[in-house]
């Protein structure tokens, strides 16, 4: 698999409005992987994001604040 890397502006606002759901990465202290996948808002560049105030993914980013977020459009198999 390709990773493709975008950095124009437009082309990233572009992907996020057609998305419909984003992956939320999160990893544990010890390394442990745990991805959500979450339905969003987004508005005048800000991403929303709609949570219980406690819980696994919680617990998570209060011993790891770093996280990702992955926007995937167009799942066609591609050979």
């Amino acid at each position: 698999m390709k990773t493709l890397v975008h950095t124009e502006k437009e082309f990233i606002e572009k992907v996020i409005r057609k998305a419909s759901v984003c992956f939320v990465g999160l990893a544990d202290t010890d390394g442990t992987p745990y991805v959500l996948p979450m339905n969003f808002g987004y508005h005048a560049g800000n991403i929303y994001l709609h949570s219980a105030q406690e819980g696994k993914s919680i617990s998570i980013i209060e011993r790891n604040p770093k996280v990702c977020i992955t926007f995937s459009i167009d799942h066609d198999l591609v050979f």
